[in-house]
């Protein structure tokens, strides 16, 4: 038995390894000033394989584990995932059967609504195994313990429910099977599964200058706007803040690393109770009047609904506009990039707001 758990040591050490090798290839191609390793991910679940009917009165299955380390490009995923599980044999000459699978994962998500969404992911690979078992009845008599170690073909399909309280984390529930392809056919093991994927690198602030602009460096200085006259008894307005969220095409949730302005913007608002904040949504014009229309409202709710529901802001302070491709952006260039976006301002109310332009 010392061996066995030896053996599974060297085949776990291995499979760490390959995790290892995704992370130093990924580095070795990631784009400058696109802080492309804040898309990394380590994710860790819990599974419980469900055996086949045929299967159900010889073994009997017991919970597992998975760890992956991948990346995460807009909607798609790919992954280098192993862990360990456990099957009991009823049989009194199967003991147990152990497992180290060794899978690449490729997949899709996406974001519904309020941090909900969905996922599926595929696999292949390979199920690396140990059965502990006798012979024979006479080996079970003698004590004559056989470990046979073979390797097996993997596929396997998941769907999963998500949910995104933050941008770095995220919490997953689902199910789906794994098929293990031996000598004399394929064996379907049904499986429920439940985990946490988290992006490290989004916690740690850059030491140098991002590519997106924070809050702190898009406010209207007093010599980018025109100023005007305010009477000594009026309180001192408030700086215009204005910036841009920007989304990829056709969606209606914004990078990622956009959520971060989103944040400051919530800061910002919770720290006087007298600003406002006006969304005005747009989109470029590859679609109907009526498609731009609904991606740019949508935009802007999205900002709108996470301001709310994450900082708590009445939404009698907020004020949603959209146009779809109807009108142009106050900050857009001649890219149609910069359509795709959701323009926050925030100000004082009562007080004729500042205006001016930010050039990027």
């Amino acid at each position: 038995m010392l061996s066995k758990h030896l053996r599974f040591k060297q085949e776990i050490f291995l499979s760490l390894f390959g995790l290892v090798s995704v992370y130093t290839a990924a580095a070795q191609n990631g784009v400058e000033n696109e802080r492309w390793y804040e898309r990394l991910f380590i994710e860790g679940s819990g599974l419980y394989y469900f055996a086949p009917s045929v299967l159900d009165e010889y073994i009997k299955t017991g919970p597992g584990f998975r760890m992956a380390l991948g990346y995460e490009r807009r909607r798609l995923r790919f992954a280098l995932e192993s862990g360990y599980s456990h099957i009991e044999g009823t049989n009194p000459l199967v003991l147990d059967i152990a497992f180290v699978p060794l899978v690449f994962k490729f997949g899709y998500s996406r974001q519904l609504f309020s941090g909900f969404g969905i996922q599926a992911d595929l696999g292949l690979g390979f199920m690396f195994s140990t059965i502990s078992r006798y012979e024979t009845a006479v080996d079970l008599l003698m004590k004559n313990l056989r470990e046979d170690h073979q390797s097996s073909f993997l596929s396997g399909a998941r769907l999963y429910a998500t949910w995104s309280p933050f941008n770095y984390l995220k919490v997953y529930a689902g199910g789906g099977a794994d098929i293990i392809f031996e000598k004399d056919g394929a064996i379907p093991l049904p499986l429920a599964e439940i985990g946490i994927s988290f992006k490290p690198f989004l916690l740690i602030k850059p030491k140098t200058q991002p590519a997106v602009l924070t809050l702190e460096e898009i406010i209207i200085d007093e010599n980018e706007i025109e100023t005007i006259d305010i009477e000594e008894d009026k309180p001192e307005p408030f700086e215009r803040v204005f910036i841009a969220i920007y989304f990829p095409p056709d969606e209606t949730i914004p990078f990622e690393q956009y959520l971060s302005v989103l944040d400051e913007a919530g800061g910002i608002l919770l720290s006087k109770q007298t600003l406002r904040v006006t969304l005005r949504g747009y989109s470029a014009p590859f679609s109907t009047a009526g498609g731009q229309e609904n991606v740019s409202r949508k935009r802007a709710e999205y900002c709108a609904n996470y301001l709310t529901e994450n900082f708590g802001i009445e939404k009698e302070r907020i004020t949603v506009e959209y146009y779809g491709a109807s009108a142009k952006p106050e900050i857009a260039d001649n890219t149609w990039d910069s359509y795709r976006c959701a323009e926050l301002i925030i100000e004082e109310p009562n007080i004729e707001p500042f205006r001016g332009s930010l050039n990027r």
